[in-house]
């Protein structure tokens, strides 16, 4: 019990995410694959047990950014937002 059921059930839930890009044709390296992590990356997020939160280097890019006086600008902008 303890810790062990958690180890257990954090085995299962990546064997069952694997078996999910499997199905879908997706295929993972090693070198971008960590497992048994609190938090990771994907897809210009940061995922962890409570939910996902934008990466804030990201973040911080954004609430730095000068107002935009262009056209260029604005699509610049609109751009770094996605």
């Amino acid at each position: 019990p303890g810790i062990r059921r958690f180890i257990w059930e954090h085995a299962l839930n990546v064997n069952r995410i694997l078996h999910r890009l499997k199905c879908a044709g997706a295929t993972v390296t090693t070198k971008k694959l960590l497992l048994c992590r609190p938090t990771g990356e994907i897809v210009g997020q940061l995922c962890s047990y409570e939910g996902r939160q934008p990466l804030p280097h990201r973040v911080d890019a954004i609430r730095d950014w000068e107002p935009p006086v262009t056209l260029k600008d604005v699509r610049s902008f609109l751009g770094l937002c996605g």
